[in-house]
């Protein structure tokens, strides 16, 4: 698709200690944060490029003829298309309707290991993740 993408940056740390000869503890932490200025649409309707494409122009439709997605003289106000009673452009719905979003994930996990003797341990371990995405 044009005019789209998405892109991911992560930090991960972790480590153990003990925290005596008996009971040791492991914890790590990982941030993800994924984000794009156009993300591409699904689902039914208009701002889907690919529903645009497949549903409402017909195969007798050259789609590079509609790279100038604007009517001449109505740039901003009028978009082009092969036929104005349908859909969206799908040039339009990749430069101009846009759907950007930022999506931050923290994933954390942290465990307790107990040896009460060398052939028996107690391990507690807990985890959490948190998401969180803003369409902007």
């Amino acid at each position: 698709m044009p005019n789209t993408g998405v892109n991911n940056s992560s930090f991960s740390i972790g480590g153990n200690y003990n925290l005596s000869p008996k009971l040791n503890v492991d914890a790590k932490l990982t941030y993800n944060r994924e984000y794009s200025d156009n993300y591409p649409t699904i689902g039914y309707g208009p701002p889907n490029i690919l529903y645009n494409l497949i549903l409402w122009i017909g195969t007798d439709v050259d789609i590079t003829d509609l790279k100038n997605y604007w009517l001449p003289g109505q740039e901003g106000l009028q978009q082009r298309n092969y036929n104005l009673s349908w859909y969206n452009n799908p040039y339009f719905v990749a430069y101009e309707y846009l759907n950007g979003y930022k999506k931050n994930n923290a994933f954390g996990q942290i465990t307790f290991d107990y040896k009460f003797t060398k052939d028996l341990s107690l391990k507690f371990r807990n985890g959490s993740t948190n998401i969180r995405k803003i369409q902007i």
